[in-house]
């Protein structure tokens, strides 16, 4: 066939693969594979759904799938990307016609074990509580944390604050873990007047206090990306200059983004695009008829 088509054994053999996951063929050892349905042109393609689970209280941006969109198209996949707030008929009339699930956003235990009626391949992207029941694929927030905290006390710093979103924000607890063990392992304080904790709703004036009553103190900040220009424009309305050394977890978008931020910034960027790096994993798992259980995390790498 590979002959025939006039291109590798291995083009051929990832061009097969594909076609399995999508449910078109099925492959048999040692006897070719079987025709399960046909591919017509013009004919609808096989569909894996994203699911964004949304909070109703939340105005939320929703996260950009342009990436992972064009990764599943050149592999013969359309997305159907579905934002929700609640469980309903209407959502699973759209799932029946996808062939697996990917689901990111505010899960919990009820939205898994509905989710898992409707027996599909299914895997979570970012980090979630449930990696018993719903394996993930996240952004290491914990090592990340981990490695620039570890980095800043070898600079000497000794009194290191932390600039975090909400508790109720399972990432921020895994950046909080991080940051609490290394400061544990030095023997440094662990001030919880160091650490804030950010809601939506009263950033403004934890922040606005943060940085007059305890920016001032500090040797270093780490914070989460998100974070950071916000905390910035507070400091100019207050006409405080940050001239600590600041840690921030997140991938600059580009070299222009990062000149704009400044050369006293220390950075724990993500090797890969989590959303990329879930599909991937997933299709492969699919590919081979395995099931992938547990977490797979995408590493941080520390530079400046």
């Amino acid at each position: 066939m590979a002959s025939e088509f006039g291109i590798s054994m291995g083009t051929l053999r990832r061009a097969l693969g594909e076609l399995e996951v999508q449910g078109i063929i099925e492959k048999h050892q040692g006897s070719g594979n079987t025709l399960l349905k046909s591919i017509k042109n013009g004919g609808e393609r096989n569909k894996i759904a994203l699911i964004y689970i949304k909070r109703i209280e939340f105005e939320e941006v929703l996260p950009n799938m342009r990436a992972l969109e064009l990764y599943l198209n050149e592999r013969g996949i359309d997305i159907e990307y579905i934002p929700v707030i609640r469980f309903d008929d209407e959502l699973i009339k759209v799932l029946e016609k996808c062939f697996a699930v990917l689901i990111t956003g505010w899960i919990d235990e009820n939205w898994i074990k509905n989710l898992q009626l409707l027996n599909k391949p299914m895997i979570a992207i970012g980090s979630h509580k449930y990696s018993d029941i719903l394996p993930f694929v996240s952004y290491d927030w914990k090592g990340a944390s981990s490695i620039l905290t570890g980095k800043l006390i070898q600079r000497n710093a000794k009194r290191i604050g932390l600039l975090n979103a909400a508790q109720r924000y399972y990432p921020s607890s895994l950046i909080y873990e991080g940051y609490r063990g290394e400061l544990l392992k030095a023997g440094l304080e662990l001030d919880n007047d160091m650490v804030i904790w950010v809601e939506k709703e009263n950033y403004y004036e934890k922040v606005k206090k943060f940085i007059i009553e305890q920016v001032p103190k500090l040797d270093s900040i780490v914070m989460e990306l998100g974070l950071y220009l916000p905390f910035l424009a507070l400091c100019w309305e207050l006409g405080v200059t940050p001239d600590k050394k600041l840690a921030v977890i997140g991938n600059p978008e580009d070299n222009y983004q990062r000149a704009f931020f400044g050369g006293n910034i220390l950075w724990a960027a993500f090797e890969r695009n989590t959303y990329i790096a879930g599909a991937e994993f997933f299709l492969e798992a699919l590919r081979h008829k395995t099931k992938f259980k547990g977490e797979y995390l995408v590493k941080a790498i520390a530079f400046e």
